[in-house]
């Protein structure tokens, strides 16, 4: 990977986890400009959303193993309280929410095909801005769980990653 190309995954994760703290601030003016700044870090909507899919699978991952088990809230299986806590952010459709935590099967196998399908049925329900949306609600709400792990607020816990992906941009 070139240095020019180093910058730019750099300044799309400080995008990305800035616009999650946005999200979970509920700071709707501070989302949109985030996420504009993020969309033009990508030449095309299938790579930005891969990039949020994977983002997300990676705190999935680190919340599954900051423990022996995760025990979902309430009793509830745990994709279910993902959803839940996604849709509570209230920036997007339930499909799209729905869309985006689909989508992460299809990113974990590598299935470009399914990836591109998926990004086809959630058009046909939320125009681009929707989509992006929901997919990163969907990680806000994997950090949220991330952060119930490791025994963080979510507040803590997003800022880290934020002040983690600044500290990387300016190395």
């Amino acid at each position: 990977m070139h240095d020019d190309e180093i910058v730019r995954v750099r300044e799309a994760l400080v995008c990305l986890y800035g616009a999650v703290a946005a999200v979970m601030r509920h700071d709707d003016d501070g989302t949109a400009l985030l996420l504009a700044d993020l969309t033009s870090c990508f030449g095309e909507l299938d790579d930005l959303l891969v990039a949020i899919s994977v983002a997300t699978l990676e705190r999935l991952e680190a919340a599954v193993g900051a423990g022996p088990s995760i025990e979902p809230a309430q009793g509830r299986p745990i994709a279910q309280e993902l959803l839940s806590v996604a849709h509570g952010y209230h920036v997007a459709n339930r499909d799209a929410v729905q869309y985006a935590a689909w989508r992460l099967d299809a990113v974990r196998q590598g299935d470009r095909h399914q990836v591109v399908l998926d990004i086809a049925g959630s058009r046909a329900i939320a125009n681009d801005g929707e989509i992006i949306l929901g997919a990163t609600a969907l990680l806000a709400a994997t950090v949220v769980l991330w952060a119930r792990r490791t025994g963080q607020t979510p507040t803590r816990a997003i800022s880290d990653l934020c002040l983690a992906a600044s500290i990387d941009m300016a190395s």
